[in-house]
């Protein structure tokens, strides 16, 4: 791990070591140690693994002045997307795995991103955005024609991870992203292989106001019964959501029958 280091420092160490093939840079930050500034892009030709923290300047400064053709995984924290889908574009680069941390951006510009990572088979998103407009796309793109995979928003996912304090999206479309084929779904469809979902909401309590609704808690359960990988917890002891939800409605009941004898 390399702490605190300028742009320039880090440009000059891709230079010296053209063989990287894993770096981990926390806190880029500004100012210089007066290496020179390629005019070309330096092509960092072995790296597949990149960890990296940038919050104190814009990423740009840095993805603009590499490509990483090989790279496959990307743990990437910041509060800005500005520059990452450009160097992932720009260099072609096969992403297996990406985790976003704690990036601020709209749920447009993310999608924007995962857009360009057609290979991408693990997805972590861990206190970002994550609204309705990714959970539907996800559901409406479950299955395509083979001839829009190369095109296709995340045709290849295998593993989907999300951490936020707060479920911003409906439970229902939830439910709908982890449907089962329909009936009407043509065999000859492509559909993704995704085979494990995981939500965490890190507070200990949940208001009732958050609990997972009944509809929802239908669907979900017939996803677990047919054995997805599924998961949505809260708390420091990942507590179950959906037991506690159904546990919220049927207590609910009880009581609205007792009330009425």
């Amino acid at each position: 791990m390399l702490w605190e280091l300028f742009v320039d420092e880090c440009l000059q160490l891709f230079q010296v070591a053209p063989q990287l093939t894993y770096c981990d840079l926390q806190r880029i930050i500004n100012g210089s140690a007066n290496h020179p500034i390629p005019q070309r892009p330096t092509v960092v030709s072995s790296l597949k693994r990149l960890s990296i923290a940038i919050y104190d300047i814009p990423p740009f400064l840095l993805f603009g002045r590499i490509q990483t053709p090989a790279l496959e995984y990307v743990d990437y924290s910041s509060n800005t997307l500005v520059g990452l889908k450009s160097l992932v574009t720009r260099s072609a680069s096969p992403l297996h795995s990406l985790s976003l941390l704690g990036v601020e951006s709209q749920m447009h510009d993310i999608i924007d991103l995962l857009r360009a990572t057609t290979w991408l088979k693990e997805l972590n998103i861990d206190d970002c955005p994550v609204t309705d407009e990714f959970i539907d796309l996800l559901a409406i793109t479950a299955s395509i024609p083979l001839h829009e995979v190369a095109d296709g928003f995340l045709p290849h996912l295998q593993k989907l991870e999300i951490r936020v304090l707060w479920a911003e999206f409906s439970w229902n479309s939830f439910a709908s992203m982890l449907a089962a084929p329909s009936t009407s779904e043509p065999e000859t469809n492509h559909r993704r292989p995704l085979s494990s979902v995981s939500f965490h909401m890190p507070v200990n309590d949940v208001d009732p106001s958050r609990f997972i609704n009944e509809e929802a808690i239908l669907r979900l359960t017939e996803v677990t019964e047919r054995g997805f990988d599924l998961t949505i917890g809260y708390g420091n002891k990942i507590a179950d959501l959906l037991a506690e939800s159904r546990k919220f409605h049927e207590d609910r009941r009880r009581e609205a029958e007792g009330a009425q004898e």
